[in-house]
């Protein structure tokens, strides 16, 4: 009892017992109890590796399916290693031993934490995580409590849930000195990776972090080495040159590619600076943007 007590997740009430707080319940409670509290709680873990548009998700772990507590301790540990397990990064020795928790591990173990503790379960749509073949997509409810900028030079900490991200301390995981961004940009920067994004969405209030496995483009500014592009990506890229500002559907539509499919490789492009996009999630285009520089 002394431990949780010290950890926050239990206290004495006022008929001198102890009982759940808040804190505790999300961490350690089961979501059917959890719900009472926080209507709007969700967990939901995805894996997109499939290019069949019927196809939604190819393994998922949610909160309320009923197979196991559905609280954010289990969640954590259930999704980490999925997170982490294929990640192709370089072979790397310690004397005569593997390194198999290089920084980039630790850096979506603390985007993960970071998505956690920053989560308001009063919002609407829960805490989201996406995970494609070229990246992963941290989704939680609730706007930044600091700028964006402020995140990413790091050393200002002001989580939304204090509590929880003392009991991950505890654990080995989060960085209560504001220095969880900053990680995740040292080990993007380390593997090559582009910028990690992070914004704020409103109505519902909602905070994303993607990061990107694609290898940062290098431009005719930085060396004399073009950017090379697969055939499918060229094949998406000419119907945009020559048909100017396209939906994902009309592209789709046009070369056979499933929607899937073409969303992955216009992300690429995006990242690779070869197009932009323009107007809302439902009307978006893309457009073509910088041809000097491909292969």
């Amino acid at each position: 009892m002394s431990f949780l007590e010290y950890i926050g997740a239990i206290r004495v009430g006022e008929d001198k017992k102890y009982h759940p707080t808040i804190d505790g319940l999300l961490m350690f409670g089961y979501s059917y109890k959890i719900v009472y509290e926080f209507p709007e709680y969700f967990l939901d873990y995805q894996e997109h590796y499939s290019e069949d548009e019927n196809i939604r998700w190819t393994d998922r772990i949610t909160s309320d399916s009923g197979e196991w507590s559905g609280n954010m301790y289990d969640f954590y540990n259930k999704v980490v290693n999925k997170l982490t397990s294929d990640l192709k990064i370089p072979f790397k020795l310690n004397g005569i031993e593997r390194i198999d928790d290089t920084i980039l591990h630790q850096a979506l173990r603390e985007a993960f934490c970071n998505t956690i503790s920053n989560s308001d379960f009063y919002q609407r749509k829960g805490l989201v995580i996406k995970k494609y073949f070229d990246r992963i997509e941290f989704n939680n409810p609730g706007c930044l409590r600091i700028s964006k900028e402020k995140a990413f030079i790091g050393g200002e900490s002001d989580a939304r849930n204090k509590t929880i991200l003392k009991m991950f301390n505890l654990v080995g995981v989060g960085e209560r000195a504001g220095s969880g961004i900053p990680k995740i940009l040292y080990a993007c920067k380390e593997y090559g990776f582009e910028e990690p994004t992070l914004f704020d969405e409103y109505n519902p209030d909602r905070t994303h972090l993607i990061i990107n496995f694609s290898v940062k483009t290098v431009t005719k500014n930085d060396t004399k080495n073009d950017t090379k592009i697969t055939e499918k990506e060229k094949q998406v890229l000419t119907f945009i040159i020559n048909n100017g500002p396209s939906k994902v559907i009309e592209i789709s539509n046009a070369l056979g590619f499933s929607i899937t499919t073409i969303k992955n490789i216009l992300y690429k492009l995006v990242g690779d600076d070869l197009i932009s996009s323009s107007g809302t999630i439902k009307d978006k285009r893309y457009f073509a943007k910088n041809m000097d520089n491909i292969e």
